[in-house]
């Protein structure tokens, strides 16, 4: 995530050093917890600009939602900046941010190496003051939790291939990002799938089964599920999903068979950190 003040040399020309030096630290400050509140880390600041990493030095499962949620809250903590200083005679500050995903190596020297900090860096370029804008590959990571209005696709310096970006809206609050997806065709795992086949013959046959799905961050644990489920189809049975966080500390869920989601009478599953989804079937 690239982040970077909108006019700066014009607002530091207005102000004497101290002035600006104060003004800027207030705005990093609050936008380093932000980083810091959503688990990332702020790798460098450049002057009156900031860069972070999300998923390093290890990864989660929702990286890219952390980052969307640190760019906005990065966004209205600026807001509360300028509200503080009104009528004090200090220019408003506006920011703009952008947002990539990709792998990149990191030396002893804390120096980053890969294209997606300098695809983050040019996608920041574009977004008007004041909004967060984000590229395909992230927006397909948090597509259903964000409200997204699409800006066209644009040819970056050094990047080959045109890109589409998007601007961040708002937070949509839904819980899930699954239903939004649309995901590729699921390759190299015929033997898991059957094996929760059979665990599911099982328990239509009245023995009940518990089936625990672990491993690292982004290897499908979640798509092997949705394809289990979409086999499930054509028999009739009941959801049923707890789903816990790593954001937002306690969340409930019932997923019923209309679609439908509510929360009434479900039990809570708590757990301070890391991130569980229990899904319950009954045949």
């Amino acid at each position: 995530m690239f982040c970077d003040l909108v006019g700066s040399t014009g607002i530091s020309a207005q102000l004497d050093a101290e002035e600006w030096r104060d003004l800027v630290r207030s705005y990093l400050d609050a936008a380093s917890e932000a980083v810091t509140e959503m688990g990332g880390r702020v790798a460098k600041k450049l002057g009156d600009g900031l860069m972070a990493l999300f998923g390093y030095p290890a990864a989660q499962e929702n990286d890219a939602e952390r980052a969307a949620r640190a760019a906005l809250l990065i966004q209205r903590a600026l807001k509360d900046v300028n509200r503080k200083n009104a009528g004090t005679g200090k220019p408003a500050l506006n920011a703009r941010i952008g947002i990539e995903i990709g792998s990149v190596v990191i030396d002893a020297a804390s120096e980053i190496y890969g294209d997606a900090p300098n695809v983050a860096a040019r996608v920041q370029a574009l977004a008007e003051p004041g909004t967060v804008l984000v590229t395909a590959r992230v927006l397909r990571q948090i597509a259903g939790l964000f409200v997204a209005a699409e800006r066209g696709s644009h040819e970056l310096k050094g990047v080959p291939e045109p890109v589409t970006l998007f601007r961040l809206v708002r937070a949509s609050g839904g819980g899930r990002r699954a239903a939004q997806r649309h995901p590729t065709p699921l390759v190299g795992r015929d033997e898991e799938i059957a094996m929760l086949m059979r665990r599911w013959e099982r328990a239509r046959q009245g023995d009940g089964q518990l089936v625990l799905i672990v491993g690292e961050p982004g290897i499908g644990k979640s798509r092997l599920i949705e394809e289990f489920h979409a086999r499930l189809r054509d028999t009739p049975h009941t959801w049923v999903e707890w789903n816990c966080s790593q954001l937002f500390r306690t969340r409930r869920c019932i997923q019923l068979p209309n679609g439908d989601a509510s929360d009434s009478g479900a039990p809570i599953y708590r757990q301070n950190g890391g991130s569980r989804t229990w899904k319950t079937l009954w045949p």
